[in-house]
């Protein structure tokens, strides 16, 4: 078996300046009714919650702007705004390119670690990349004769959010697009590292060749 690692350039262009984007990690958004958000801007720790209808379990991701403040959130099946409501008008079904049985299997929840990642595009937008599994692949996994290594994600797609959509809310102005359709993608574990121009970014992704 051997093993593989992805690397995506992803340009962001007008990325604004290096100490800027230091603040875009200040707000962690995790947890499940209630939402524990931990707001690092302050100069030491706060913790706060909020009870929601939408929660978000362990794959979430969040981005904040250059000032530290919230932006949205993603799961690997939803985008939610910066009050952890459904972005509309395209936030449910999101990284379902190549079919959902693998969402309604997991009823909706991030149940893995990192499956979503986020990066500033240009001026108001942002991209989202998510990991997930194709139809196929999931059926496989159900087969009687599967085995531990019959689980993997497949598919790793990309999906586009304006923030100056609805009112500043944010909206999805693009979903499931396809970038790599693979046997074997790491269902864990993605890294963005920024490019030696300051401006741009590698995202990195491991997976096996079986």
């Amino acid at each position: 078996m051997k093993y593989l690692l992805v690397l995506i350039f992803a340009s962001t262009l007008n990325f604004g300046l290096l100490g800027q984007d230091n603040k875009r990690g200040n707000i962690w958004n995790i947890g499940f009714t209630p939402i524990v958000y931990f707001d690092f801007n302050g100069g030491s720790l706060t913790v706060d919650t909020l009870n929601s209808l939408s929660g978000s379990t362990f794959g979430t991701s969040n981005i904040c702007d250059t000032s530290g403040r919230l932006l949205f959130s993603s799961l690997a099946f939803f985008m939610l705004t910066k009050e952890n409501k459904l972005m509309e008008p395209q936030g449910v079904f999101i990284n379902t390119a190549l079919g959902e049985k693998f969402r309604i299997s997991e009823s909706n929840n991030a149940f893995w670690n990192q499956q979503s990642i986020i990066l500033p595009k240009r001026n108001n937008e942002y991209y989202v990349f998510t990991t997930g599994m194709s139809d196929a692949a999931f059926d496989r996994w159900q087969q009687p004769t599967a085995t531990f290594d019959s689980f993997g994600m497949d598919v790793l797609s990309y999906h586009i959010v304006d923030m100056a959509k609805n009112n500043g809310k944010g909206g999805i102005t693009s979903k499931n697009n396809i970038m790599i359709h693979t046997p074997y993608l790491s269902h864990n574990t993605m890294q963005a590292v920024r490019h030696g121009n300051g401006k741009d970014w590698w995202l990195m992704k491991p997976g096996k060749e079986r």
